[in-house]
């Protein structure tokens, strides 16, 4: 997560509903997360909304 001071909106916490947790955002963090880990963005207000950038790792199986 990354945002200029002060911050501009509220919201935004990551909730992973299969384990009950919620997981605040804090500034010039980091999240790596399975994809197949089922999680919500709650929704974010008094700002211009989020962007998100993903990248899948997809791993080659060896030669044997």
């Amino acid at each position: 997560w990354l945002w200029e001071e002060p911050k501009s909106f509220t919201g935004g916490d990551i909730l992973f509903p299969d384990y009950d947790i919620k997981t605040p955002i804090e500034k010039n963090q980091l999240m790596i997360i399975p994809s197949s880990t089922e999680h919500e963005i709650l929704p974010i207000t008094d700002g211009f909304g989020r962007w998100c950038i993903v990248r899948f790792l997809y791993l080659l199986p060896e030669n044997n």
